[in-house]
């Protein structure tokens, strides 16, 4: 899920920012008397969104995926102990040596 979630505010943050230039476009353009409309072609306001689109693509991928366990680690309940609740999380590697009892 957090794939396409950022994926998708990456693509957001790239036509949000395209919508903005294109518009600061138009406006210096109607400043100038000059046709809004003859704006054609990739723009330097495509590119512009498109290198924003891939830093939030980037940046979303090292701040979500840079938190997530490792692929070896193994969830470890929560349990209560003596009346005691004791955390549970993630640990490194296999804790029962890496014998699945599924022959793999």
């Amino acid at each position: 899920m957090r794939r396409y979630l950022i994926m998708l505010s990456a693509l957001f943050v790239a036509i949000i920012v395209m919508t903005l230039i294109t518009s600061w476009q138009r406006r210096r353009a109607l400043a100038r008397g000059e046709d809004p409309e003859a704006i054609n072609g990739i723009t330097i306001a495509h590119l512009i969104g498109a290198l924003a689109g891939l830093a939030v693509f980037f940046l979303g991928v090292f701040v979500l995926e840079g938190e997530s366990s490792a692929p070896d680690a193994a969830y470890r309940p929560a349990v209560i102990m003596d009346g005691q609740i004791s955390a549970g999380g993630f640990e490194r590697g296999n804790p029962d040596g890496g014998n699945r009892g599924d022959g793999g």
